[in-house]
């Protein structure tokens, strides 16, 4: 939680610009990566021109990864311990207040949109395996990297409401609210492209991604409420 309502905005204002940077640090590499996809050392000019464009810190950040459980641990975990537990079981038959009724909305809309933008993760693999020898592959490769994009902000979102952090779950469910958009707009130059028999498949996957976005809208809308219940205003 927040001491005071200027460490919530500083909190989200933070949040948002490093989002902001991350989302223009990949779409320069995409743009590299299109002029130097034909050259044997593509990846060293593509790094070579970012590391001059973006601060050291920013791309030491990307190459981190934070374990919060280190391996060696792993094995001594309970077998019990691993599996999930249903937080509102002990609730069942209380009459829950309203913010925990709205919590409650949130998560359960929450594991069908994780289990959705799965699902697309999945399907678009099987597609990208028929674009990528193509001519259409590098914009097959983009999809791919919005719909991860998507995947791991929304669980991002998930984890914020999950730590009472709702403000930050608001700004990590527009964001993926964005990158939808932008991948749906890829789709739909790749369907003006393909072969007619997989045009259907394409639009297909739009449609599913646009649903996405209209249950985002949900998730964010309730979130502003959950807010208003317990107080706090975005």
């Amino acid at each position: 939680m927040f001491e005071s309502e200027e460490q919530f905005e500083y909190r989200q204002r933070e949040l948002e610009d490093n989002l902001e940077m991350s989302d223009r640090f990949f779409a320069r590499y995409f743009s590299l990566l299109d002029r130097f996809a034909d050259l044997p050392a593509c990846d060293e000019l593509i790094m070579s021109q970012l590391e001059k464009e973006f601060p050291r810190d920013f791309i030491d950040s990307l190459e981190r990864y934070d374990e919060h459980q280190p391996p060696d641990e792993i094995d001594e975990l309970d077998e019990a311990g691993l599996k999930e537990a249903d937080p509102w079981e002990e609730q069942e038959g209380k009459e829950l207040p309203p913010e925990m009724r709205m919590l409650r909305q949130l998560e359960l809309r929450g594991r069908k949109i994780g289990w959705t933008f799965y699902q697309c993760v999945m399907d678009w693999s099987n597609i990208q395996i028929v674009l990528l020898s193509t001519s259409l592959g590098k914009l097959a490769l983009r999809v791919m990297f919005y719909l991860g994009r998507s995947l791991g902000g929304f669980n991002l979102g998930m984890d914020s409401l999950a730590s009472h952090e709702t403000g930050s779950g608001i700004v990590f469910f527009k964001r993926v609210q964005s990158y939808c958009n932008q991948g749906n707009a890829i789709i739909l130059e790749l369907s003006k492209q393909a072969p007619v028999d997989m045009r259907e498949v394409l639009l297909n996957r739009m449609q599913q991604i646009d649903n996405l976005h209209k249950e985002l809208e949900n998730q964010v809308e309730d979130c502003r409420e959950l807010l208003r219940l317990e107080g706090g205003g975005i």
